[in-house]
């Protein structure tokens, strides 16, 4: 018999994915004009997550799917890097194809 219920682990990194998109949402939206440095401390962890090549996707398309229905700025999730002085393994676009 085949399950189409998420794995544990799917349903962990979605939810990382949205408490990461909630603590900067102010940001990525254009209301606050730097992140916070709970935003920062969110994706750096987050960003630990990311250790495969499957779970990279699977955040990807969590962010791509939560970005677009919270109206995220594809420009703003960009300069996080910049502010922190970090490195996105996962893009917060609602536009990227998760695939690449």
């Amino acid at each position: 018999m085949v399950r189409n219920e998420p794995e544990p682990i799917d349903d962990i990194i979605g939810g990382e994915a949205k408490t990461d998109l909630w603590r900067c949402l102010p940001f990525l939206k254009g209301s606050e004009p730097s992140p916070t440095t709970l935003c920062c401390q969110v994706e750096q962890f987050v960003q630990t997550l990311a250790n495969t090549t499957q779970i990279r996707r699977d955040l990807c398309e969590c962010f791509k799917n939560i970005g677009l229905g919270l109206g995220v700025d594809p420009a703003r999730a960009k300069l996080i890097p910049m502010y922190y002085h970090i490195e996105l393994l996962v893009p917060i676009d609602p536009y990227v194809d998760c695939n690449t």
